[in-house]
């Protein structure tokens, strides 16, 4: 029979090129999707329809190859790549898109294999896979209490790997399940409302005037949550003249935590993309020397893009590393306060960004290092009495609680603050630090608060 691609769904073969350069390449998805969405002359319904197969695929695939194993009648690992990347797309969409009939899902992905000379003639194999898989309702292991048992049921039935389920039950014990279930779905979008150019109540009248739900959030002030949202946030009334920022407000209250004011020098050391330090130049009202420290030249100038839209004149960029003291000490005055938002394995936002799925438990090793360097550089840079907060948007204790515990070891003429004292949500710890749960409204956060005294 005669390939006849016009049958092809363009956002379906969109979609199994990215994951196929992806699981090949070990790309990171967002990249993968971009670079591709950016050569096709896409519809925005179908570049949609690729970004939710995409991500939807990265974030269900211990749970989808775990129902393929069901199904299959040879191991998955000897299953051709082309063949599993279709398999995935079709299991995904009659599992998790209930907007997609079966029987479109079912025939696109044969028709996906149709269109490689190769593995054509495989098309009925598919077929045969995707209609078990349709007469059958999703598979998970059977639950257990305790155990590598109890591990495994959580793994497949959250999608999330062993060793972070190992990790969470440990760290977290009356949390852990709950910041699983969290860790997949769609995340709500946050809005920090720019202070300088609108206020809350007149941001949330312009979106809902054109079409666009907004609401209060109790526990942070000029915050918006987006309830109704059908367009890319850059489309939004008000964001070509500045008077928002996407941020989600687990960061919000971070910024909240260090307590900027205005006519202070504050310090931002890892601060691209530039949410937090647009937050805390509003906070300040624009009125002191806000510097955002950034590692690479072309996340700079996208801090530098950011607050020339928002208008924020006290953000001054530096494009170095932070490590090196000489990047800042010295060159801008000490600070009053610092936020040390640092490179972490992100583990609390994996909804976000679904490929963190896929990182290893190796790939954690070198973290802590980087994030006690980072500190140590910071608090070189305080002044006595000045405020320096620890962050990062991970859930685990090596690269949290850990860190500052060594850094208090180091440095004795720093005191534990408790941020946010007045915050119900979240864990506290004997220290004083801060772990908010991942939870189905925000990201998981850590913060770590310290003071620098004077010692006689």
């Amino acid at each position: 029979m005669p390939i006849n691609p016009q049958k092809l769904s363009p956002a379906r073969k969109a979609a199994f090129d990215i994951l196929l350069a992806h699981y090949r390449r070990l790309s990171y998805a967002n990249l993968a999707l971009d670079a591709e969405l950016n050569k096709r002359n896409l519809s925005t319904r179908d570049a949609a329809l690729t970004a939710v197969i995409v991500y939807g695929v990265v974030e269900r695939r211990l749970t989808l190859d775990y129902q393929l194993r069901q199904f299959l009648t040879k191991p998955l690992e000897r299953i051709r790549p082309e063949i599993h990347i279709a398999l995935l797309i079709g299991l995904y969409q009659i599992y998790f898109l209930d907007r997609v009939p079966d029987y479109s899902a079912i025939a696109q992905s044969v028709e996906l294999v149709k269109t490689i000379p190769a593995i054509r003639s495989m098309s009925g194999i598919v077929n045969a896979v995707l209609r078990r898989a349709q007469a059958s309702e999703i598979i998970y292991p059977e639950p257990a209490e305790t155990g590598d048992a109890a591990i495994a049921y959580l793994s497949i039935r959250h999608s999330v790997p062993e060793w972070i389920c190992r990790l969470w039950k440990a760290a977290y014990p009356d949390h852990a399940e709950a910041m699983l279930a969290a860790s997949t779905g769609t995340a709500d979008t946050y809005l920090r409302v720019n202070t300088e150019k609108t206020t809350t109540a007149a941001l949330k009248d312009l979106l809902a005037t054109n079409g666009v739900g907004a609401a209060l959030v109790d526990d942070c002030e000029n915050a918006l949550c987006l309830t109704k949202m059908r367009t890319n946030v850059v489309k939004l009334p008000g964001f070509s003249d500045g008077c928002f920022h996407v941020q989600d407000i687990s960061a919000q209250w971070a910024c909240h935590a260090l307590g900027a004011r205005a006519g202070e020098t504050v310090f931002d050391l890892c601060a691209a993309p530039g949410g937090k330090s647009f937050t805390l130049a509003q906070m300040m009202r624009n009125d002191g020397k806000l510097i955002a420290c950034e590692l690479h030249d072309k996340r700079t100038k996208l801090i530098e893009s950011g607050a020339n839209r928002l208008g924020l004149t006290c953000v001054q960029t530096v494009c170095g590393d932070v490590r090196n003291r000489g990047v800042i000490d010295g060159k801008y005055g000490k600070a009053d306060r610092i936020l040390c938002d640092v490179p972490c394995s992100g583990l609390g936002i994996m909804k976000k960004k679904p490929d963190i799925r896929e990182k290893t438990q190796a790939d954690l090793d070198k973290l802590p290092e980087l994030q006690y360097n980072i500190l140590c550089s910071g608090a070189e840079c305080l002044n006595v009495c000045g405020v320096l907060l620890y962050v990062t948007c991970t859930l685990n204790p090596a690269e949290n609680e850990g860190v500052c515990g060594r850094f208090l070891e180091s440095h004795p003429d720093f005191d534990v603050l408790t941020p946010l004292p007045q915050f119900s949500t979240g864990i506290r710890s004997a220290e004083g630090f801060l772990t908010i749960p991942v939870s189905r409204n925000h990201d998981g956060f850590f913060m770590a608060k310290f003071q620098k005294r004077l010692i006689p």
